[in-house]
C-alpha cells in the first residue's frame, strides 16, 4: 500500500484526492509477455498441423488425393461413415483414406461410402464426399482437427467452403451437408442452419427422373461463403477445436436413392478476440478524516493493477496543493515513510 504522512493547515476532506491521483507504469513488462507467448507456441505446435491463422486464410482443395480409389487425405482431416441418420462420429475413431473415387455420370448403382470425387473439366480437382444407400452410409464425416496457435484467444473462425453435388437423388426428403464443432472431438453442436444467425447448412431439394450422375460433374456446386462461426466459449490459445461436415439425408429415415454430395475448396481463417484493456485504479484514504487546522494525518492508496496486460512497476503521485502539500507528492511502498509493508501496491 503507497502511503505518506502529511500535514494539513486547515481542515479539509480529502475525497477530491482520488481526481488528482496519476498513476505512472513502466514498460518493463512487455518482454516478459512477450517470452511467455513464443513459449506457448513452441509447445503447441505439434498437437496438430492445421494451425488457425489469423491473417491469411488456412486453404484447402483436397487436390492432393489424386485420382485414386483409397486416397490419403490430408494432414489432420478424416472420413467415417455411419448406421444412424445425421449423426456426428468421434475424430479419434474415423478413417484417414476414401474408400471409392467417382466424378463423371456416377452410376446409379453406385456403391454407398466415402468417395474422392473429381470434376470432369479437370480430373485433378478433387472432393471429399459421400453416398449413402437402404443399408448403409447413413451419415458420412468428413473431420478437420486445429489448433489455436496464435498466442492468444480467437473469439471464433470465418469459413468458407464449397458444396458439390455428383450424383442426383429421387429420396423425397432430399440430403444435404450440415457444419458442426466441437473442442473434443466427440461432442458436437451445430455451427448454425440459417434459422438464426449464421448458415452451415447446406440442402438439397429432392430431384426428379433417376438417380443420374451428371456428364460434367459436380452438376451442381454451392459455395458457403465468409460464414461466422462463433462458439459458445472462446478457443483459447493453444486450444484444439475440430469441425465435422455431416452429410445426410435432410428428414426422417429413409435413405435409399440418395443424393451424393462433397465438400471441397475449405477455407478458415481466426478471429482474434478484443481484449480491452482497463487502466490501473487507486482507492485513496486517510488515518484522520476531516482532518483540523496543524494536525497530520496518513494518506494511503490501494493500487489495483491495470489488465490486458496485468500492469507493473506502479508509482502513484498526487496532487496534494489543496491541503497546504506538493503539487506532485509520490507515495512510498518500501516500509518508510508510513507504509507499513513493502511492495504490497
Amino acid at each position: 500500500m503507497r502511503r505518506i504522512s502529511a500535514g494539513s493547515p486547515s481542515s479539509a476532506s480529502l475525497t477530491f484526492v482520488p481526481a488528482a491521483l496519476r498513476f505512472m507504469l513502466r514498460k518493463g513488462f512487455a518482454l516478459v509477455v512477450a517470452i511467455a507467448a513464443v513459449s506457448a507456441i513452441c509447445t503447441y505446435v505439434a498437437l496438430a498441423s492445421i494451425s488457425i491463422p489469423t491473417n491469411a486464410a488456412y486453404m484447402q482443395n483436397f487436390d492432393s488425393l489424386g485420382t485414386f480409389t483409397t486416397a490419403a487425405l490430408p494432414a489432420d482431416f478424416k472420413v467415417d461413415k455411419l448406421t444412424t441418420v445425421r449423426t456426428v462420429g468421434t475424430f479419434a475413431a474415423a478413417a484417414l483414406n476414401t474408400t471409392f473415387s467417382g466424378g463423371t455420370n456416377l452410376s446409379p448403382s453406385a456403391s454407398n461410402g466415402i468417395y474422392n470425387f473429381g470434376s470432369t473439366a479437370t480430373p485433378t480437382d478433387r472432393a471429399v464426399g459421400f453416398l449413402s444407400s437402404g443399408t448403409a452410409t447413413a451419415s458420412g464425416n468428413l473431420y478437420a482437427q486445429m489448433v489455436n496457435n496464435t498466442g492468444a484467444g480467437l473469439s471464433g473462425l470465418q469459413i468458407s467452403y464449397n458444396v458439390e453435388k455428383y450424383r442426383n437423388g429421387i429420396n423425397p426428403a432430399g440430403f444435404r451437408i450440415q457444419l458442426f464443432y466441437s473442442t473434443d472431438g466427440a461432442t458436437w453442436t451445430s455451427a448454425g442452419n440459417g434459422i438464426t444467425g449464421t448458415n452451415f447448412l447446406t440442402s438439397f431439394a429432392a430431384d426428379s427422373g433417376t438417380n443420374a450422375g451428371f456428364a460434367n460433374a459436380p452438376g451442381v456446386t454451392v459455395a458457403v461463403t465468409n460464414q461466422t462461426l462463433t462458439p459458445a466459449v472462446n478457443i483459447p490459445a493453444g486450444g484444439t477445436f475440430y469441425l465435422a461436415w455431416n452429410y445426410s439425408v435432410a428428414s426422417g429415415t429413409t435413405t435409399t436413392n440418395a443424393q451424393a454430395l462433397a465438400i471441397d475448396d475449405i477455407s478458415i481463417i481466426g478471429i482474434p478476440t478484443v481484449v480491452v484493456p482497463t487502466n490501473p485504479t487507486g482507492t485513496i484514504a486517510a488515518s484522520v478524516n476531516p482532518v483540523q487546522a496543524g494536525t497530520s494525518t496518513l494518506l494511503t492508496v490501494n493500487v489495483n493493477p491495470g489488465t490486458n496486460p496485468t500492469s507493473t512497476g506502479l508509482g502513484v503521485t498526487a496532487d496534494l496543493t489543496p491541503i497546504g502539500g506538493v503539487a506532485a507528492q509520490t507515495f512510498f511502498d518500501d516500509g518508510t515513510h508510513g507504509d507499513a509493508v513493502a511492495g504490497d501496491n
